[in-house]
């Protein structure tokens, strides 16, 4: 036999609530009852049947409220009309200038004035009359007009309105407080009920014979658990919508952040990729081996021009020592034939070298 467990029962609504617990009170009558003690813990239970009413979901409002909001349509109504004869008498020459100084006087609160509205309202009117009793220009405009009868009657209408107002918080603040401790009595009541029902149907546990506490316990466990099946339902629905909600959340920052920082890089003065990057090592690369390819060009003409200067100060040596021969040759008397064979042994070397 299972037992009985109610705990889920401060998690439930209002409403959900008083309807189990009248449900639960229906279920059990209490002359089948065989133990006093169950039957007495079971009549406490039935005591809170009249308040339990409190704490139901009462979509009612206070019966305040519609008072409020008719005084509240006739206090507009009175504002209205303030104006309105203002307007009238801004067509009399003799009222125009007084007229002026009124309206100006009453543009000074906006256009709320003339909204219905209990408190922001009441604040006006409170302006309006503070400043009459403070500015003796306004009250004798008002009294030349005779318009001063329309403010007298919102001043008193939004005195009633406070007055309501006032006994309205109150009464619905004491059934606040009344609803939540009707609520904690009847389920300390039903909660020791509960605890000797299942002691009675733990000791019978092994009986043959189905007795009352058997069948009381099944009954009430099959009503908790039509309304523990819907906690349960409407538990993972909330928490799947907000973890919905935080996954958006989270998509929509991440999103911000990604368009924060591309903002930032359209924003830099330079801004270098990684391919631009390495695009521009490439490049620096190529450039120096061109650099390095053009050096060795260099050295290689250089080293080709030394060369050439140096067969043509041989050429020119070999010319002088044969010219110093025949001279020498001359002189003697006889005739000596150049060494042409050396000079053009040396013209002959000086030109291979330039073609290598």
């Amino acid at each position: 036999m299972k037992k009985i467990h109610i705990n889920f029962m401060n998690n439930l609504r209002n409403g959900e609530f008083a309807k189990l617990y009248k449900q639960i009170c229906s279920n059990i009558d209490a002359e089948k009852l065989p133990d006093e003690h169950v039957k007495r813990f079971f009549l406490d239970i039935t005591r809170h049947l009249s308040d339990i009413g409190y704490i139901g979901n009462d979509p009612r409002s206070h019966e305040l409220t519609c008072v409020m909001n008719e005084q509240t349509r006739i206090r507009t109504d009175y504002l209205i009309s303030l104006r309105r004869h203002l307007d009238a008498k801004m067509y009399s020459q003799e009222e125009r200038s007084t007229s002026k100084v009124l309206i100006s006087w009453l543009e000074q609160q906006g256009e709320k004035l003339y909204v219905p509205s209990i408190n922001l309202q009441s604040r006006l009117v409170e302006n309006l009359m503070h400043v009459r009793k403070m500015d003796s220009k306004i009250s004798e405009a008002l009294t030349f007009l005779d318009i001063e009868k329309y403010l007298l009657l919102a001043f008193d209408l939004t005195k009633e309105i406070d007055l309501n107002f006032e006994c309205r918080t109150h009464d619905m603040a004491a059934r606040t407080k009344k609803a939540r401790f009707v609520r904690k009595a009847a389920y300390h009541d039903l909660k020791i009920f509960v605890d000797q029902l299942n002691i009675f149907t733990e000791k019978d546990k092994y009986s043959l014979e189905d007795n009352i506490y058997h069948v009381y316990n099944r009954e009430i466990n099959s009503l908790l658990m039509s309304y523990r099946t819907a906690l349960k339902s409407r538990t993972i629905k909330r928490k799947n919508k907000n973890e919905t909600t935080d996954a958006v959340k989270k998509l929509i920052e991440n999103y911000k952040e990604n368009a924060r920082k591309e903002e930032e890089k359209k924003n830099l003065p330079m801004v270098i990729y990684d391919q631009l990057k390495n695009e521009h090592s490439t490049s620096s690369g190529n450039k120096n081996a061109r650099e390095a390819g053009n050096e060795v060009a260099v050295e290689n003409a250089i080293d080709d021009k030394e060369k050439e200067i140096n067969d043509t100060k041989v050429v020119l040596e070999n010319l002088s020592v044969a010219n110093n021969d025949k001279r020498k040759a001359e002189n003697d008397g006889g005739e000596t034939l150049l060494p042409l064979n050396k000079i053009e042994k040396s013209v002959n070397e000086r030109d291979k070298d330039k073609q290598i």
